[in-house]
């Protein structure tokens, strides 16, 4: 079956709603995806019916724990992971994140070096920040190549070495869109005996994520990302789990990096969303290939949103992307932008009064946004307007905002003649 977007769309409630008399268009993926009604349906079903802790001897609580195997299982086919003892859930990516960094770094030592980059997000930045400022280890950061808006692995070579205990990085920038080379920089960093963490937050939306392939050390991602509920997810590859020492005790119910009691409804949600896209192009079951496939349908889908936005953008003079122009690169659909003579602030609340959701601001990347700001003259000017499509969206869509702006800047018939000629 071929990627079906009527299906798609009709699954989602929100796609539905109006807002100022116009069907609402949902251009905020970064910040969140819309969820197919199986998700709230499968969240709400286990609260009325099984809500219990586990470890019990009584139905309730027998389906709780069936319920964390098959989570675990389910995530594990998602990310390709080895075996279900590689998988973790938390309240949310930047909390999993925190937690972890207390533990690993535990094995830094004064004289030792980790590297962040200038293209993540905050919560991939400061948890570590924190953790080598207690251990007295130096930070290094890896910063934005301005021409590829990327991260360049040549400027990893000066920064990377035999004291380097650990680098992280993102898999896809939830500003830019920029996917950087994966597979050349994550070998670099382990010939020179250095461990990998991936923020896969982001990408886990826009592509397969296999990480027997792509061979991270460690990985985290959110469900609310890919149309699941707010839950975090962390993989720790397994020779390396009995190795560290989680910071307090845990039950034998639960991973070594789980705290507490966990959202059972959320992960009842999570395993909704993944048979949701294990069935997306047809197949019946849960399997990675069903799920590899569908991933890839996505991505597949994405690039021809993005090509045709791309080239409708180099058509409005008005409009300045900041990312790549390319339009055979690898990248996500999420568009940094900003518009002449209008703040990002005042962009995004005249396209929300016609019912299209996008955002703006500094999206909890300071680093970059900075580092942008300084090169293009627009520091503390409100930041970033931010268009993010998901696989749910449609050219039509896009049209529909590219209409609007005519009222914003006259550019609609310079469109229109260069779309023509």
């Amino acid at each position: 079956m071929p990627f079906n977007i009527s299906k798609i769309r009709s699954s989602i409630p929100a796609l539905s709603q109006i807002h100022q008399k116009n069907r609402v268009i949902y251009f905020n993926g970064p910040g969140g995806t819309q969820v197919p009604a199986c998700v709230p349906e499968a969240m709400a079903n286990y609260l009325i019916h099984t809500n219990s802790n586990i470890g019990a001897p009584f139905p309730a609580s027998q389906k709780t724990d069936e319920l964390m195997d098959q989570a675990r299982s389910a995530m594990k086919l998602f990310l390709n992971a080895k075996d279900n003892k590689e998988i973790s859930f938390g309240l949310n990516m930047t909390s999993l994140t925190f937690n972890f960094s207390r533990i690993l770094s535990k094995t830094w030592n004064p004289g030792d070096n980790i590297i962040l980059t200038d293209l993540d997000h905050d919560s991939n930045v400061a948890p570590w920040v924190l953790a080598a400022q207690e251990r007295g280890v130096e930070i290094r950061f890896w910063p934005l190549d301005k021409i590829t808006m990327n991260l360049n692995p040549k400027d990893l070579e000066n920064l990377l070495d035999k004291k380097t205990r650990l680098v992280s990085l993102t898999m896809a920038s939830n500003l830019l869109g920029s996917v950087p080379d994966l597979d050349l920089i994550i070998k670099k960093i382990h010939e020179m005996g250095s461990l990998v963490f991936l923020d896969a937050t982001h990408a886990c939306a826009h592509f397969p994520i296999d990480t027997q392939k792509l061979n991270p050390d460690f990985l985290v991602c959110s469900a609310y990302k890919f149309s699941g509920p707010h839950l975090g997810v962390l993989y720790t590859k397994l020779d390396l789990i009995e190795n560290l020492i989680p910071e307090i005790y845990h039950s034998p119910y639960h991973s070594q990096w789980e705290l507490g009691t966990q959202n059972f409804e959320a992960l009842a949600g999570l395993v909704a969303i993944l048979n949701y896209k294990s069935g997306m192009l047809g197949a019946e079951g849960l399997s990675r290939k069903n799920l590899e496939n569908s991933m890839q349908a996505i991505a597949n889908y994405e690039r021809q949103l993005i090509q045709y936005f791309l080239k409708e953008l180099s058509f409005i003079p008005e409009i300045q992307l900041y990312g790549t122009h390319d339009f055979n690169a690898q990248r996500t659909p999420t568009f940094a932008l900003r518009i002449k003579n209008k703040t990002p602030q005042e962009t995004a609340e005249y396209f929300a009064k016609r019912g299209i959701f996008t955002a703006s601001g500094y999206f909890h990347c300071s680093r970059l946004i900075q580092s942008l700001g300084q090169t293009f003259g627009f520091e503390n000017q409100g930041g970033i307007w931010r268009v993010g499509l998901a696989y749910y969206n449609t050219q039509e869509e896009i049209d529909v905002l590219l209409n609007y702006l005519s009222d914003l800047h006259q550019v609609q018939s310079k469109r229109i003649h260069s779309v023509l000629v």
